[in-house]
């Protein structure tokens, strides 16, 4: 069984390198492939990953604009061709053993995400008081807010069927650290199976997570998806067995995810190309964008001059008769109002 799992990574430089070796040296095998999935760095993890990427063709780069976790993650999964997808942080913080576990649970499941708060979790090390508090109130109100029956939606490590995820896609929105929340209320509505398995999670130093304004950033991001799913709730309606061909993904795609012949710049095993979001390539200049669009107008001016040609290839007794119909219910009309005037 193939698996691709995606890193999201944002100026990693310190952590991301002893992550990859770990990874790349305890799940060896050509059916794992591991693609970088690169946020805007500035810093020097484009040639960390690199440096792997060289050494190991199982490593790929996916180099983005800024798009925030949720961004470069719902990209990223356009590229994936395994029959299992997920994602892990870049930090190391989920041991490779403990990823290979939800790999197993998600054979007979659609999906597999890691808790730390698992009675049978193990945490080594334990986080600051400030983050163990922040990250509580998340977790409660996420349990309130959106009704999950999940303790722990924000562990960065979760492995889905890559059909499930192909059908949950379309359907996320959040493109920042709520994209965890989201896919799992998106797979919740769709009725997929989801296992919880506990987890050795290893707190690292290193985390940017500051209580104080987090904790804003994360509450307003939260209503913000609740409103969302409210306005638009998740249309069920269509497949939802993982086995089956989403709506809008071809039965020829070569990775059975929507769009997924654009994308971000590769390095790795395959040659780079200019970045692009959605299908749209974010450095072309605006008369290339243009001239991409000159197609369209050319089919709608065609149609018009096709349309004013039928028209004035009629013979004009055609065009009369089918307007003698409506003068002759006119007549009617004038006929019977004299009628009824002189009675």
């Amino acid at each position: 069984m193939r698996v691709d799992i995606v890193i999201p990574a944002h100026n990693e430089q310190d952590r991301i390198g002893s992550m990859l070796d770990t990874y790349l040296a305890r799940c060896p095998g050509p059916d794992m492939r591991f693609l970088v999935a690169l946020d805007r760095c500035t810093d020097g993890t484009r040639e960390v990953v690199a440096d792997r990427a060289a050494r190991d063709r199982r490593v790929e780069t996916l180099d983005y604009p800024k798009l925030g976790k949720g961004g470069v993650l719902m990209e990223a999964f356009r590229h994936c061709n395994g029959d299992l997808v997920g994602f892990v942080d870049a930090d190391g913080a989920t041991p490779p053993s403990e990823m290979l576990r939800l790999i197993d649970a998600a054979r007979d499941r659609d999906g597999a995400i890691a808790s730390r708060r698992h009675p049978a979790s193990v945490l080594p090390a334990r986080r600051s008081l400030a983050r163990e508090v922040t990250s509580a109130g998340f977790a409660f109100t996420v349990r309130r807010l959106f009704r999950l029956p999940y303790e722990d939606t924000q562990c960065g490590a979760k492995v889905f069927r890559r059909a499930a995820m192909a059908r949950m896609l379309p359907l996320l929105t959040s493109r920042d650290f709520l994209f965890d929340v989201d896919v799992l209320l998106v797979a919740r509505r769709l009725g997929y199976r989801i296992e919880t398995v506990p987890t050795i999670w290893i707190d690292r130093e290193g985390s940017r997570l500051k209580a104080g304004g987090d904790a804003k950033r994360m509450a307003a991001s939260a209503l913000r998806l609740w409103l969302h799913h409210r306005v638009i709730p998740v249309d069920t309606e269509g497949p939802t067995d993982p086995s089956a061909v989403p709506p809008g993904v071809r039965d020829d795609s070569p990775t059975g995810f929507p769009g997924a012949e654009v994308g971000a710049r590769r390095t790795g095993t395959e040659a780079a190309g200019a970045p692009t979001v959605g299908g749209r390539d974010v450095d072309a200049p605006e008369e290339d964008r243009r001239a991409a669009a000159e197609p369209v107008r050319d089919r709608r001016a065609a149609a018009e001059s096709e349309k004013d040609r039928r028209v004035a290839a009629e013979p004009e007794e055609d065009r009369r008769a089918a307007a003698e119909p409506e003068e002759d219910r006119r007549a009617a009309a004038e006929s019977e109002e004299d009628h009824r005037a002189a009675a």
